[in-house]
């Protein structure tokens, strides 16, 4: 051993560029708040790209239905088009034995149009249903006497009867009452099932033969409607008694709307007008609107904070307002259960100044942490080719010389 070297097997050598214990704690935490972080940050992307892929989808559905039932809209055949062919235009609820309940006073818009070359195949038409009545509906319309027409016209041509109208959603199991359905149906005229016919309150005899008779055209509705400017129509948004669009239409004028809420139809004359075809009247534009929403599952909504009576004008309190729409501080539409609501406007977390009942519901009482829907509008205007007004006095009903 060489003097003056320690050469103890225990000696402690320092180390040099390594972490200590403390520093590796340190990095492993802000790693993990890193992660945390990216995580949160691509969840939140991947929730915008799929509610933008679910708007996008709503709009493409949206200018489907619009573009379909614009184009049966257009084609909307007047009185006098034909020589063998009266047109009509009836907006009026109607009604179906063994519906319970659901079907009574349901909004429906027929009215005879055009076909085009695709639905003069006989594939086109909707099947008749099992057991074909040969006289069509039970009920005659109101007040009787319209000549039944084949359907032809001079030059070939054919006219067809299409009704539409709202009904139950596959949803309605989820959320009764918020969401509907659209259903469209075809009827072509003949001698065993005149036009007329399906012009009475009862078109369809039971809920087997409107199912049997019409098709679904999409689903995931929050409303459908249609409204009429008349020759007094002053605004699309006002009631019709100040001026505002029809909600109800009759081109006869016979009484067809007199079961109609919210005041009828306000050129409507009466039974006996149904037989005097040189006093009828079509609108010179239609609108078209209606409320699309994601299913059930997906779609993001603002909910009741506090219960809301049947009575209340309000305020109504809302968590989540922020789901309203950045639109919402001026004011609009929203759905709770199965009622509309119209408000003024919002501020904060509270609507102001409530209409309750609006787009032909009625107003009811809603509880605490209620889903309130919005949903996408969408809006068409379309212009008739044959609008026909009646601006003269009123016609006075035929005298009666019977014994």
């Amino acid at each position: 051993m060489r003097p003056g070297r320690n050469h103890c097997p225990f000696q402690v050598l320092e180390a040099t560029g390594a972490f200590t214990l403390v520093e590796m704690l340190v990095v492993i935490s802000l790693l993990g708040i890193l992660g945390v972080l990216l995580l949160q940050l691509f969840s939140g992307g991947l929730e915008i790209w799929s509610r933008g892929e679910n708007l996008r989808a709503m709009l493409e559905q949206g200018a489907s239905v619009a573009d379909l039932v614009s184009s049966d809209l257009e084609r909307i055949q007047g009185s006098g088009d034909g020589p063998r062919v009266e047109g009509r235009l009836l907006a009026a609820p109607i009604t179906a034995p063994g519906l319970d309940g659901k079907g009574a006073g349901i909004p429906a818009w027929r009215f005879l149009r055009s076909t085009s070359p695709e639905e003069r195949s006989p594939a086109s038409a909707f099947p008749p249903a099992e057991g074909e009545r040969k006289n069509g509906p039970t009920e005659e319309p109101a007040g009787g006497g319209e000549k039944p027409s084949s359907g032809r016209r001079e030059g070939g041509g054919e006219t067809a009867l299409e009704i539409l109208f709202p009904f139950v959603s596959r949803y309605e199991t989820r959320e009764p009452g918020v969401y509907l359905s659209l259903r469209r149906g075809l009827v072509r005229g003949n001698e065993a099932t005149p036009f007329h016919s399906w012009f009475s309150s009862k078109p369809f005899s039971s809920l087997g033969d409107l199912l049997d008779r019409t098709q679904e055209v999409t689903d995931g509705l929050l409303y459908f409607g249609i409204r009429f400017w008349s020759q007094d129509t002053q605004s699309w948004e006002d009631d019709p008694s100040e001026g505002g669009a029809q909600v109800w239409w009759d081109s006869t004028r016979g009484g067809g709307t007199l079961d109609a809420p919210q005041g009828g139809f306000d050129l409507d004359l009466g039974p006996w007008s149904l037989r005097v075809p040189w006093d009828d009247v079509f609108p010179r534009a239609l609108l078209l609107e209606f409320v699309l929403e994601a299913p059930p599952g997906e779609a993001r909504c603002a909910v009741t904070r506090e219960p809301l009576g049947a009575d209340s004008k309000g305020p109504l309190w809302v968590d989540y307002p922020e789901r309203l729409g950045w639109k919402a501080s001026e004011g609009g539409f929203v759905k709770i259960e199965g009622e509309w609501i119209r408000y003024r406007e919002l501020k904060g977390g509270t609507m102001l100044g409530l209409t309750r009942g609006v787009r032909g519901t009625k107003a009811a009482a809603h509880g605490r942490g209620k889903r309130i829907h919005v949903g996408w509008t969408v809006r068409r205007v379309l212009l008739l080719s044959h609008p026909r007004s009646w601006w003269g006095p009123l016609p006075q009903p035929p005298e009666n010389k019977g014994g």
